[in-house]
């Protein structure tokens, strides 16, 4: 699944170099404990649309790609907020309000 191939990606983009996204899941689970279980439901869901591979495997595997892949989506946002915008934010708040 694309979803779960952009978590990989997103993880490696913020320097997580560990071999698997498994192992990489962990490293960020160290420094953010919150993230772990929804980075976590993102590559089990993707394991399983992957490891189907095809759509015929999926339409018999009895979930919904569409509904699965609508809240993957939301889940990327959700990590992408919490490991890329509330840091960001926090830092340029910390810098403005440091100075005075």
């Amino acid at each position: 699944m694309l979803l779960r191939l952009c978590l990989e990606q997103l993880l490696t983009w913020l320097g997580y170099d560990q071999k698997t996204l498994a192992s990489k899941i962990i490293e960020v689970s160290k420094r953010n404990t919150q993230i772990e279980s929804l980075l976590n439901v993102c590559r089990f869901a993707g394991n399983e649309f992957v490891h189907a591979g095809t759509l015929d495997s999926l339409d018999k595997s009895g979930l919904d790609p569409k509904g699965t892949a609508e809240s993957l989506s939301t889940l990327i946002n959700s990590a992408v907020e919490i490991l890329i915008t509330q840091p960001k934010i926090i830092a340029d708040l910390n810098n403005r309000f440091s100075k005075h």
